[in-house]
Order: C-alpha cells, then structure tokens, then sequence
C-alpha cells in the first residue's frame, strides 16, 4: 500500500475480501449477559441463508460453540469488531518503540492511542480506529490527530496552539489546507498550462480539463511514491521538478520493468525538496508589460468582416489617454488605468473624442 492510497484520513487494510474462522453459540434468550471476551451479533445460521438468528461470537474454541466460515463482507459491525481485537493482540506481542494506551469507554469506541509528544499540561496523540467506509466498501482504520490534557489542566491559547487549532503565533490556522488549495491549483493552471483551454465546443473542452486533471493525478502519484521510498512527505517535493523528470525519463525512453531503473527515477525525483522560507513576502504583480492591443470580444469571423469594411484600428498605446478606442469592431472601451491627465492627452486624432 502506498501513500495514494490514503483517502484523507482513512486507511484500508491490504485484504479486504477474506474469510476468517470464528465460533459462536445460539442465543436463545437474549435478556440474560454474554461473555466478556464474547460479542453478540446477528449473523446467518447457513452459507445462504436469508434469516438471521443472534449468536455469541468468540475469536478462540469454547465449549457448545461452533466453528463457523465467516466472510468479511457478511456483517460489517462483526468485521470492525474482529480487526480491532487483531489490532489489539498485534500491540500486545510487538515491541512497539512509542507509547500508546486504550482508553477506559474502549469498548464502546474502539480505539487506540498513540502518545506522540508530551508537554507539561498533555500530550498530542493519534488516535487509530478501526472502519468500514461504505462508499468504497473498504475496511480500514480512521487515523485521528488529538490532545489530551491532563487532569485538572485548564483549556487555554497554548492547549489550542498544540491541537493546531491555531498556529504557533497564536493566530487562527483556518489558512492551513487553503493556502495548499491555492498552491495546488496553480500547479494544474501555470505548470500544466490550464489557463487557456484550446478546444472551442463544450464536450471537448470538459475532455481537456479531464486530461489536465489525470495528467495532475499522474505527476501527484510519483511524488507519492518517491516520498513514500525516500522517507519524505509528498508535499516536501518539488511538483515542477517531478514533471520535468518524467518528461526528461519518458522522453528518453527510460522506461524498464527491472526495480533498480524504477528506484533511480523515484531518488530524481526526491533530490529536489521544497524549502522553508517563512515570513517570505512577494508582490502581488507581473514584470512583464502587456502588449499593446486590446483583447478580441466578438467572434473572429465578425471581427473580418469590421476589418475589411473599415480597416484596422490603432494600437492602444500605454500612454493615450484612457478614452481612446482602438478597436471599432468590437463596440467597447477597454478600461485601462490612467497614466496622464486629460490635459496631456492628444488634442486631435482619427480617434480623439470630440
């Protein structure tokens, strides 16, 4: 599994249809308790079976319990239940090097805590969950970022500051993921050339934005992967760098299905990280001076027709003044900033107002 596999912040497991061997009893009464180590659920009483009777279910033998073939995809509250019970014997026999705890209502919640750093008045954890996600029909665990105070700590602008609700000048972080939206969407208009669209009819230019999208999709994927070799995190690398190194190993024919050739293009790719430039202020303005024509408002054709009826109109230079129309044809003034007062404009011209 790979960092594209990760949908925000849930990640499914590697198997998902699989079959399992549990054993379980018959409920005939169901007022009377269950087990500890049981979890009671409806399921089929035979493979195929459309009527559904309630059994006490445990993952070892017991006595008066039956083996039973369960499939995942059977009941999906049962399935949660079985990979947080894996999830749990996993921790209890591997040597985990972070701490964790299971909180107290684990039985209700079903999760995990993972201590990632303390502080004097708590610590932030990640919380894993075990989930079904019905959209994808996917089981998996919900990874959750959370801090903890600790007893009798008061809620102030630091513990906010630790729970990233505001960043570490204290200022809300609402700017966090839209300043990565911004980013990203530059990177399809500027670096992939989206600005303009080149078909003329609506179906062909939503197909230009789907192969924009995928061609993004594409690049994204091996600045996953290359972080994913590299122990990087994807938004360390460089976007414009990844799609020169795709353009520059395709356009050479590099392409190989030996894992050495593969291991090459993802260390190209990861060479080049992002840098850190806080507090780094740019002007809002292009360098680049326009050129001097207005833009095109009416249909090409039409515009032929105004040309070849009244000939060419002016350029309209960055001086003039702002009420000079250059184009006839197109029956409207470009606005343009002032740059001289009326009273230095030309007196007289073809194209002076009156």
């Amino acid at each position: 599994m790979g960092l594209s596999d990760i949908a925000l912040n849930f990640v499914p497991i590697k198997e998902q249809d699989r079959s399992v061997t549990i054993y379980r009893k018959l409920v005939d009464d169901s007022s009377l308790p269950k087990a500890d180590d049981d979890f009671r659920v409806n399921l089929p009483e035979k493979d195929g079976d459309d009527e559904w009777q309630l059994f006490d279910v445990s993952t070892s033998e017991k006595e008066n319990y039956k083996s039973y073939s369960y499939n995942f995809f059977e009941n999906s509250v049962l399935t949660v239940h079985l990979i947080y019970s894996d999830l749990l014997e996993f921790m209890s026999v591997a040597k985990a090097k972070i701490e964790y705890y299971i909180p107290i209502k684990a039985i209700t919640l079903k999760e995990v805590r993972f201590v990632t750093k303390k502080f004097d008045d708590g610590a932030t954890e990640i919380v894993v969950k075990p989930y079904y996600l019905k959209s994808n029909k996917q089981y998996g665990f919900l990874l959750e970022h959370k801090y903890s105070l600790n007893e009798g700590e008061p809620f102030n602008r630091q513990t906010q500051i630790h729970s990233l609700s505001l960043d570490k000048s204290g200022k809300p972080n609402i700017y966090f993921y839209s300043w990565h939206v911004e980013v990203d969407l530059r990177q399809l208009k500027t670096t992939l050339g989206m600005e303009a669209l080149k078909c003329k009819t609506a179906e062909m230019c939503e197909k230009e934005l789907w192969v924009y999208f995928l061609a993004y999709n594409l690049i994204r994927l091996l600045m996953a992967e290359a972080a994913l070799r590299t122990d990087a995190v994807p938004r360390q690398l460089s976007f414009k760098h990844t799609l020169q190194i795709w353009v520059a190993w395709s356009g050479g024919r590099c392409f190989s299905s030996g894992e050495e050739n593969v291991e090459i293009l993802f260390a190209l790719i990861a060479q080049k990280r992002v840098g850190q430039r806080p507090g780094r202020i740019e002007p809002r303005a292009v360098k680049r001076r326009p050129k001097p024509f207005v833009r095109l408002t009416v249909p090409r054709q039409v515009a032929r027709e105004q040309i070849a009826k009244r000939g060419h109109g002016k350029k309209l230079g960055l001086n003039c003044h702002p009420s000079v129309r250059s184009y006839d044809i197109a029956f409207n003034a470009l606005a343009w900033r002032e740059t001289r007062s009326p009273a230095n404009a030309p007196a007289s011209g073809p194209d002076s107002p009156a």
